[in-house]
């Protein structure tokens, strides 16, 4: 009986848990399929952005520091396959160039490209949020501010220092945390 207790017991704390560690998304929600939202971007001038592709084992020794750092951040351990974005021109030879698109769904952020693609809700994110929907806040936040940001999903330190950057510039409260205000504003660097 105890141990048929312990086994309730530690399933219910992992669902409960799971429901409320930011940034962890729907299955449905990442691995939908954005087909039409491809074909309508794809050859139109609403594709306004070429990001270069690495995964972490074939990225650039800045960006592996980076997304190094990140993790650390957090308590976890980078992975080979983790695959890390750049807008920087400067890696334009090295990684695998890719046009994309960020568009505004309602509550959600689709991002569109002809290799990967996916819908993330809109939610407050902060310092040790991770998921999708931080990967494209720090690609808005690149189209913002040209920071030079690794977008690998993770939002660390340099990511709120860039965050606090662009609310002070926008005229927002300057506190490092993604909430409506600051969605609001980043809004304006989404595909039309």
């Amino acid at each position: 009986m105890k141990r048929k207790l312990m086994t309730m017991a530690l399933i219910v704390t992992t669902v409960s848990t799971t429901a409320l560690v930011p940034g962890i998304i729907n299955a449905n929600e990442r691995n939908n399929d954005y087909n039409q939202v491809i074909e309508t971007f794809e050859d139109s001038e609403s594709v306004k952005g070429i990001i270069y592709e690495f995964t972490y084992e074939n990225a650039p020794e800045e960006m592996r520091r980076d997304h190094e750092e990140n993790c650390k951040s957090i308590g976890i351990e980078p992975l080979a396959t983790d695959v890390l974005y750049s807008t920087s021109p400067e890696y334009a030879k090295l990684g695998e160039p890719r046009t994309f698109s960020i568009i505004r769904e309602g509550d959600y952020m689709v991002f569109a490209s002809a290799n990967v693609n996916y819908r993330a809700k809109i939610t407050t994110i902060r310092n040790g949020s991770r998921g999708n929907i931080v990967k494209i806040a720090q690609l808005l936040l690149e189209r913002a501010m040209g920071y030079g940001l690794v977008a690998d999903g993770i939002f660390g330190s340099k990511t709120e220092t860039a965050v606090r950057n662009f609310q002070l510039k926008k005229g927002l409260s300057v506190d490092g945390i993604v909430g409506n205000n600051t969605w609001s504003k980043l809004d304006d660097y989404c595909d039309k």
